[in-house]
This record gives C-alpha cells, sequence and structure tokens, in this order.
C-alpha cells in the first residue's frame, strides 16, 4: 500500500490543491454573504455588485469541488488497479502448497469486498481528511480575519470534537469481524456452489449444505449489522458532540455581536464560517475512524504481495 500511495502521491497533492481552492472560494462567497445583509441594513455599496460577487463565487467554489471529487476518483482508481496488479502477479507465484493454504473464499474476499473496504474506508477518506483540515483552517483563518477574539474562541471551545474520536476502537473491531466472516462465508458459499451436481443432487446432502450456509450466513449478517451500526453510531456520536460546540461558540459570537465587536452582516459570516470549522472537523474525526478500521485490510493486502 505505501509504495503505491508513494507513486501517486503527485494525483493526491493535486486532490488537496483543488479541495483549497474551493475552500478559499466558500470563504469569500461567505464574506460576500454577509455584506449583501449589512448593504440592506446600511446602503453604503451597490446591492447588485454584492450579489454578483456572490454568484461569481458560487459557481467558482462549484467548480472546484467538481474538479477535486473527480481527481479523488481518480486517486483512488489508480491505487486500486496498482494494487490488484500488485496481487495478481503474487497469486501467479505463489507455490501450490501456499496457495492451497488458503481457503478460496480468501481470495474471493480479498479481491472484492476488501479492496472495495480500502477504497470506502481508506483512499476516500485519506482525501477527504486533507481537504477537511484545509477547508477548517481557511474558515478559521477568515474568522480570525473578522474578529480575531472570536477566533481564538472558536479554537478552545472546538477542542471538545476530539471527544469523538472515542468509539473508533470499537469501529475497526467490527470491521475485521466483519471482513473476517465474510472470507468464511464466501469459502462455504463457493463449495456448496461447486458441489451442486455431485453433492447436492446425486447425494442428496443438500438440507445439510443448506443448514451449514444457514449457520454461517447468519454469523455474516450478524456481524455485517454490527458494522453497520458501529458505523452509524460513531458519526452519531461526533455530530452530537459537534452540535454542543457549535452550540457554545453561537453563544460567544452572539456575545460579540451585543458588545458591539461586529455588525450583524459579519455575524451572519461568522456564523456560516463556523459551519466550516464544525462540519470539516466532524467529518474528519468520521473519516479518521472509519481509516483505522482499514488496517487490518491493508495489512493482509501487504501480506499477499510478494517482491516480483
Amino acid at each position: 500500500m505505501a509504495a503505491a500511495e508513494k507513486r501517486y502521491r503527485g494525483i493526491y497533492i493535486l486532490t488537496a490543491f483543488f479541495g483549497l481552492i474551493a475552500a478559499c472560494f466558500m470563504a469569500i462567497f461567505l464574506f460576500c454573504l454577509g455584506g449583501v445583509v449589512d448593504v440592506v441594513i446600511d446602503p453604503s455599496d451597490s446591492l447588485q455588485t454584492t450579489m454578483l460577487l456572490c454568484i461569481c463565487m458560487a459557481v467558482c467554489g462549484l467548480i472546484a469541488l467538481f474538479l477535486y471529487d473527480y481527481v479523488k476518483i481518480v486517486y483512488a482508481n489508480k491505487i486500486v488497479r496498482h494494487l490488484k496488479t500488485k496481487l495478481y502477479k503474487a497469486l501467479y507465484h505463489k507455490e501450490l502448497n501456499v496457495f492451497l493454504s488458503e481457503k478460496s473464499g480468501h481470495y474471493l474476499s480479498l479481491y472484492s469486498k476488501d479492496i472495495d473496504l480500502v477504497v470506502d474506508n481508506y483512499l476516500m477518506p485519506k482525501c477527504n481528511i486533507i481537504s477537511n483540515i484545509l477547508s477548517a483552517a481557511v474558515s478559521l483563518l477568515s474568522i480570525f480575519i473578522i474578529n480575531w477574539k472570536l477566533g481564538i474562541s472558536f479554537v478552545a471551545l472546538s477542542g471538545l470534537t476530539v471527544l469523538s474520536q472515542i468509539p473508533g476502537a470499537v469501529m475497526a473491531k467490527k470491521t475485521v469481524e466483519y471482513t473476517q466472516n465474510n472470507s468464511v462465508y464466501m469459502a462455504v458459499l463457493e463449495n456448496y456452489l461447486k458441489g451442486f451436481e455431485q453433492q447436492v443432487k446425486l447425494l442428496g446432502l443438500g438440507s445439510l449444505f443448506c443448514g451449514k450456509l444457514d449457520a454461517n450466513d447468519h454469523a455474516y449478517e450478524k456481524s455485517r449489522k454490527n458494522y453497520l451500526f458501529a458505523k452509524v453510531a460513531s458519526n452519531d456520536i461526533g455530530m452530537f458532540i459537534g452540535m454542543l460546540s457549535q452550540l457554545s461558540c453561537m453563544v460567544v459570537g452572539i456575545w460579540f455581536v451585543l458588545n458591539g465587536s461586529m455588525t450583524v452582516g459579519l455575524l451572519i459570516s461568522a456564523v456560516q464560517l463556523l459551519n466550516g470549522v464544525f462540519s470539516p472537523l466532524q467529518s474528519f474525526v468520521q473519516d479518521k475512524n472509519l481509516m483505522k478500521t482499514a488496517g487490518e485490510i491493508i495489512r493482509r493486502i501487504d501480506q499477499e504481495q510478494t517482491l516480483i
């Protein structure tokens, strides 16, 4: 995995670049949005010009976001193609006794479900993390530009999101159980299909095979249920903690407005920029938890690869 990531590091950097550009356009848009409110209250500037600037920033941000999403998908596709090519070569060079020491379900799971989990739980979150960090940094810098005291207060209160990482360990454990049960289930299912004609039809062992398949399927679906619940619960806990942090920051922002430290328009901009800080932080914690779940799968993939 490390070799594949190093090889396509340039695409990863390009992904981060487009994420940064999109974040900058969004921050400028939010500044302009607050300016629209201030123009309505105190018409010192042209409302049409301010509105046009808002629209232009929104369109530019959307284009940058499209480019970010496209490059992110290309990056994941390149990594997966590199890994699968290495795995195919490693499989071809295996000794027969080594190949037969593993059940076929192990290889079927490795080339299908495990690769899917690497994409969903590692590669995509990896790109999202760097984008979220840059987006939060841009939004936080913008808040400091509005009022540096407000920015310091937001930084202190945003530390509550660290608590969102607690469910990550449970989620990682459930992911390992899910992938292991998937391998066992695939092996039993393939054995059932291969012996369908000889053992099931000719020898009349259909009920025996069905019972065994149903038992493994029950364990597999139970592990899937636990994995999905751990994933959803982790996201919900992170959202709840983020809401508490966001509420605290809102109270601080209102206090600054009441003391005349900022205008109503800047308050609206600060509130929207606050979302630009907390939403990426929540996503960062969720993606970090997801990446932890892929550690065991990546270890197995690295073990399967041999020096060609």
